[in-house]
């Protein structure tokens, strides 16, 4: 009898997720299931510790699992490729060398940096999707200090932005360099979709640091070192680093599956809107779920991440075995923003977490979700980030 073909396209969180589930039924049904899982990066990257490796606390190491390797532990194959088409009607994923055809589909894309079709500040501009993009501003942005002065122009007044001034401005300051750090934000107001009281506690903290925010500005122009704001104001011998937003990959985008801000709408079996045929499932970045009791959208976070791949792969079989596909009812444990001072306000578990707790809180998450191959290297280095705090008494000793 011929394997079932499953298809994960993207080897993050949710593809991970899916990936782990499929592997445990795969041996309990006598490996009946062919797994093939798409990716066009190597590794598999802990993303929500980026802005920590930017700023140099972290080693980059640390945050990377070879996707090859995984793959093999799960009985799966790993193909290093870029997947340039999704042909639903012909159940296939085409990338730039072949063909993929797929029983069953799990479209866990993840997303990336968006630029808003402004081509030229996509080649100009920083970006911070990947290890190597954290590892490339960090090394740019000490390079340009050596010059005596360097200023961070960040575009974007979201999670990324805000973790990433911070943790840069703290790497500036340590080296003893004469810099500015600013954020820009289109919007009038910066973390909007944050409760007010946490825009509060970030502004301050970070007014405190000395970072500029301005709202109700974008960024025009960025050629030879200068960038050029909407107001006019030029700021010279500077970086700019775009986090002013992300999209799923261009082949989602095109796709004929019905999507919101580029993301898929899903059903709440996380089976794309409008498609008859139950053999697609979607999960992290790419789900546009709208699910839930307030009728909003999830944002994209790592637990629903991990929640909806492992919902995906359940329905996936399920759908295999002709039973009834299961709802996905997903659970908000909350959120914080760590601002690289130390502080990260926000809310775990329907309570309000702030200061120093609530940034001890980030980590502890952090270390917990994980590989477990990599726990004892990134506690060592979070143990040494802390370690050197208290020695430098209010600022960060490094």
């Amino acid at each position: 009898m011929p394997k079932t073909k499953i298809v994960i396209a993207g080897g993050g969180f949710a593809g991970i997720s899916a990936l782990k589930t499929l592997s445990r039924r795969s041996v309990r049904s006598k490996n009946s299931l062919e797994i093939t899982i798409i990716d066009k990066k190597p590794y598999s990257e802990f993303l929500p510790m980026l802005p920590d490796v930017a700023g140099g606390w972290l080693r980059p190491e640390l945050l990377r699992t070879d996707l090859r390797r995984v793959a093999a532990s799960a009985g799966a194959v790993f193909a290093r490729e870029e997947i340039t088409e999704l042909d639903t009607a012909a159940g296939s994923v085409k990338t730039r060398e072949r063909e993929f055809p797929y029983d069953i589909l799990i479209l866990a894309t993840g997303s990336e940096t968006n630029f808003y079709a402004n081509d030229e500040l996509s080649r100009k501009c920083l970006r911070l999707d990947t290890v190597e993009d954290a590892v490339s501003i960090r090394e740019k942005v000490l390079q340009r200090s050596k010059s005596g002065e360097v200023n961070i122009v960040i575009s974007g007044a979201g999670y990324t932005g805000v973790e990433l001034a911070s943790n840069l401005d703290i790497l500036l300051k340590g080296k003893g360099v004469q810099h500015s750090v600013s954020i820009v934000e289109k919007a009038d107001e910066a973390l909007m979709m944050l409760p007010e009281w946490v825009r509060r506690e970030v502004m301050e903290e970070l007014g405190k640091m000395g970072i500029e925010i301005l709202t109700g500005t974008s960024i025009r122009e960025y050629d030879a070192g200068t960038v050029v704001l909407s107001s006019g104001e030029k700021v010279d011998n500077a970086l700019c680093v775009w986090a002013a937003g992300v999209k799923t990959p261009s082949y989602i985008e095109v796709s004929s599956l019905h999507k919101e801000r580029s993301r898929i709408l899903v059903e709440e079996d996380l089976t794309p809107s409008g498609l008859a045929e139950k053999n697609i499932f979607v999960a992290g970045d790419s789900a546009y779920f709208n699910h839930t009791a307030d009728g909003k959208p999830l944002r994209m976070a790592v637990m629903f991440a991990l929640a909806e791949g492992k919902v995906a792969a359940l329905n996936a079989l399920r759908s295999l075995e002709g039973k009834a596909l299961k709802a996905y009812r997903p659970m908000d444990l909350g959120y914080l923003l760590p601002v690289a001072s130390g502080k990260a306000p926000g809310v775990v578990l329907g309570k309000g977490a702030h200061g120093a707790l609530g940034y001890m809180m980030h980590y502890f998450m952090c270390v917990y979700r994980s590989s477990p191959a990599k726990m004892a290297g990134i506690l060592m280095d979070i143990a040494r980030k802390f370690r050197n705090k208290r020695e430098g008494g209010n600022s960060w000793k490094r």
